[in-house]
């Protein structure tokens, strides 16, 4: 089950969105402004298994282990360079977008901006592993005539986990995600952040909050094993998200 609320106001003057409209060179709706006022949130369970899709991994010791794929991805084939001959940097007049990743949420996917798979395993012994693998997707920028001139990697510094604590039968850990565009550092990072218990047993506890945009999804999986459980997904709105005057989704669920 699901349930999303409409959140909390925010205290966010005409001021602020005026100075923040003046920095990035945008105009703002009357829609949009009213949004910079308020967090969504959203709460609940959503369990969603898939068989035999994983594929099977033969070990010499049984080992109940699990993986939490937190994923960011660009839906279109294209997104927007908000920046685009904003101050007569060379750089904005050439690059008029960027290259999106056109797809729709699906946990196996390996196209993306972002990927942290955070592992959580626990021997027989009583030991339990914790480890996490961030990767980043290719960044590619096209001129106005739809030419592609130019792509590059950003960099995965800003992508760790942190305040590790582990026993025999469970992990905890807190996530940071704060990743921008390899080739100007004025375009706004894409932010997410969570905190995780994992338990043996197979129940994960998760909260955190998250850019607006671009899509994010969650999935919960067995390692070895075969079933997959959607956590989160969210569907992008505006790009115009990614600055940081416009409001987070806030999310929190137990499975």
């Amino acid at each position: 089950m699901i349930i999303t609320l409409s959140g909390f106001k925010r205290s966010i003057s005409c001021l602020q969105i005026t100075q923040m409209e003046n920095k990035y060179n945008v105009k703002l709706t009357n829609e949009e402004k009213k949004s910079v006022n308020y967090h969504n949130y959203t709460v609940g369970t959503t369990v969603k298994s898939l068989s035999n899709e994983l594929e099977d991994v033969q070990t010499t010791e049984y080992r109940p282990g699990y993986i939490v794929r937190y994923t960011t991805f660009i839906p279109d084939p294209y997104a927007p360079n908000y920046l685009y001959i904003t101050d007569g940097c060379c750089f904005h007049e050439n690059v008029h977008r960027f290259g999106g990743d056109n797809r729709g949420f699906n946990w196996k996917s390996t196209r993306y901006r972002t990927r942290i798979d955070a592992y959580a395993i626990f021997y027989e012994s009583g030991y339990t592993a914790f480890y996490d693998i961030p990767s980043v997707g290719r960044t590619t920028y096209y001129n106005k005539n739809g030419k592609l001139i130019g792509y590059d990697y950003a960099n995965k510094s800003g992508m760790y986990s942190h305040s590790i604590s582990k026993t025999s039968t469970a992990v905890s850990y807190s996530m940071y995600h704060s990743v921008g565009n390899p080739f100007e550092e004025k375009f706004p990072n894409i932010d997410y952040r969570y905190d995780a218990t994992i338990y043996k047993s197979g129940s994960l506890t998760i909260s955190g909050n998250h850019d607006q945009a671009p899509n994010h999804e969650i999935y919960f999986m067995t390692y070895p094993g075969d079933t997959i459980s959607t956590v989160h997904q969210h569907k992008r709105k505006s790009f115009l998200y990614l600055f940081p005057t416009f409001p987070d989704r806030y999310f929190s669920y137990t499975l």
